[in-house]
């Protein structure tokens, strides 16, 4: 059910998302993550602002990622993927705690409500990047997974709708998709 709606829908909202965001007279750059959703939104972007169409781009897309020395936090090697893909500049920004606590009554006041894990000062460098770097518009897929049950939670979700509304069969056929079967091979 879900699957199929995204398929047909997906790249092109994406797509027309994108080149909205691109009308631009001031610099725009994309917040690089790794993940599916922050890779599509870079791939989208470099190719509409370098098609043969679009004569406007006159430099490189920019991107900003947080990046950490553990490699069980760190992401660099999905993002090279997509910097090998696209050529765009990259930014690697590397929060550290020491910072963190010196930033941490600032980031307070501007985040105006209490925040539950470290990723908000993760973007809080990035940005702070970015205005280094004269970036005025920034194409970011946050909320993106909440939006798209990227977390395994939101699939709770989904599947009490489902049994909610007596759906069984697409029940069955969701959850086995999340949770298959193991292969005997």
């Amino acid at each position: 059910m879900i699957q199929r709606y995204m398929r047909r829908n997906s790249r092109r909202l994406l797509v027309d998302a994108v080149k909205l965001r691109l009308r631009s007279d001031v610099p725009v750059g994309s917040c690089l993550s790794g993940g599916w959703i922050s890779s599509s939104i870079v791939c989208v972007a470099n190719t509409l602002m370098f098609s043969d169409n679009n004569m406007t781009a006159r430099e490189r897309q920019k991107t900003f990622s947080s990046c950490f020395e553990d490699k069980r936090f760190d992401e660099r090697e999905y993002i090279e993927e997509v910097i090998k893909k696209t050529q765009a500049e990259t930014n690697y920004i590397f929060p550290d705690p020491e910072t963190f606590l010196k930033e941490l009554d600032s980031l307070l006041w501007h985040q105006e409500e209490p925040f539950a894990g470290t990723s908000v000062y993760a973007q809080w460098c990035i940005f702070k990047k970015v205005k280094e770097k004269g970036v005025t518009v920034m194409l970011d897929g946050q909320g993106a997974d909440e939006q798209l049950g990227g977390y395994r939670k939101f699939l709770c979700f989904l599947l009490l709708e489902l049994l909610k509304n007596r759906k069984y069969f697409t029940l069955l056929s969701e959850f086995f998709k999340v949770f298959p079967f193991p292969r005997c091979d």
